[in-house]
């Protein structure tokens, strides 16, 4: 079918709209078409050239939409089934997959990286002929999407498909970092490092978790401001202050209990502020 997608094929070139070929779903592989996407700053890294994709690609990596055609075999949705789109689809098979941490998931990793589907091929093609490859096995860039089944997460009738779509990256990353691999206890203090849709969303974490004090660290008043609306106790201007030293007198002089880099890839590193300023018991 055609459908039409934001295509990166140059780095550091504006997105090309463009027609695109797009294959049914294969077995275990549903079609969707998508109603939301969200703008994540790791696509900024793709388009930028931080980290390593085969061009030309679609991006886009969360977002949320209706089943249109579901693959041949059994499957876990449906036609007409609203879902929310994640990044990592797990194979449930692999050991990672068969002890509970799909997250890990062997199959997943390999062709994703490489622009594929769970079978190592693109269902995408331009006029030419040309593969494009999938971002993440998913490609929100596009108007219809095909991608495995176990991508597809399926959500309440009565829930707004706009605001799931960060659900898919955003909400699961940031409060995953807190609640999951950080284990945050009650009375903890936690600092996130970058106030962006990762960032706010481990402050919400961090809320939830009944954490004592929360200090969102920032370059950009305005983000520190959604900071503060989303639960942080407490706010710091990196632009003004050495953050590590700021943090570490801010707990007492012990540093704080969990710190949370939400940045990410590309300059300048937060990396060393963010281990430089953990308690020295903490590490995750």
């Amino acid at each position: 079918m055609r459908t039409r997608a934001a295509v990166l094929r140059e780095f550091n070139t504006p997105l090309v709209v463009e027609e695109v070929e797009l294959e049914e779903p294969k077995a275990n592989e549903v079609l969707v078409r998508m109603v939301s996407s969200g703008v994540c700053h790791s696509d900024l890294h793709l388009v930028q050239g931080h980290i390593p994709v085969n061009l030309p690609l679609i991006c886009g990596h969360e977002g949320a939409g209706i089943v249109a055609a579901v693959g041949p075999g059994p499957s876990t949705v449906r036609v007409g089934d609203r879902v929310v789109l994640s990044w990592v689809a797990p194979c449930g098979k692999c050991r990672y997959c068969a002890t509970g941490r799909p997250a890990l998931c062997m199959t997943a990793i390999g062709p994703s990286w490489e622009g594929r589907l769970q079978d190592w091929t693109s269902r995408f093609t331009d006029s030419n002929g040309e593969t494009i490859s999938h971002s993440m096995m998913l490609s929100t860039y596009s108007r219809d999407v095909t991608v495995p089944a176990s991508a597809a997460i399926p959500v309440p009738d009565g829930v707004p498909l706009g605001p799931l779509a960060v659900i898919g990256c955003a909400v699961s990353t940031g409060v995953g970092a807190v609640v999951n691999t950080g284990n945050v206890q009650l009375g903890d203090s936690v600092a996130v490092i970058g106030c962006g849709g990762i960032g706010l969303n481990a402050i919400q974490g961090a809320r939830l978790r009944g954490a004592g004090k929360i200090i969102g660290v920032d370059i950009a008043e305005h983000k520190l401001e959604a900071a503060r609306r989303f639960g942080a106790t407490h706010t710091v201007n990196a632009s003004e202050v050495e953050t590590a030293e700021t943090l570490i007198a801010m707990t007492g002089g012990l540093g704080v209990d969990l710190a949370v880099e939400a940045i990410g890839c590309g300059p300048p590193s937060t990396s060393p502020a963010m281990s430089s300023c953990t308690r020295p018991a903490s590490s995750w």
